[in-house]
């Protein structure tokens, strides 16, 4: 802290004991307000509700996607991938590396599916759609 900070906080302190305002006291044991959300890759709600918040626009994106990943990626529709990814999408993969191009999306895609032919994505337990942009994180299985 800086002198001006520590100053500025003990003023504060001393003024609130002084004013008379009673002190909080200790919470009751085994009290915590906090209540963490349940670990997405474990959570019974495979796709939790969308936000109330979201656009129209936000929302279509969102159900867009979600039909294409669970319907266009795990039957392997390949010709319906344009409508959700762009040409020149950059896709990242979980070991680091990424590629560019929807055409080598599909050629990884359908490498994916050569190597394991049973996949699949059953879920979305995060999904985002700030203004145009569309993203999900989704479980492959």
């Amino acid at each position: 802290m800086t002198n001006g900070a520590a100053v500025s906080f003990g003023a504060l302190a001393l003024a609130a004991v002084t004013s008379g305002t009673a002190t909080a006291d200790a919470a009751p044991a085994g009290y915590n307000p906090w209540v963490p959300l349940p670990d997405p890759a474990t959570t019974p709600v495979p796709n939790p509700p969308f936000s109330k918040s979201l656009t129209r626009e936000e929302r279509r994106n969102l159900e867009t996607f979600g039909e294409l990943d669970f319907d266009v990626f795990t039957n392997e529709k390949w010709s319906r991938l344009g409508e959700s990814h762009a040409r020149h999408v950059r896709v990242h993969w979980p070991d680091g590396h990424y590629t560019d191009g929807i055409d080598r999306h599909i050629e990884d895609l359908k490498a994916l599916f050569a190597w394991a032919p049973d996949t699949r994505i059953q879920s979305h337990y995060l999904r985002v759609a700030p203004l145009c942009q569309t993203g999900v994180r989704h479980r492959i299985s």
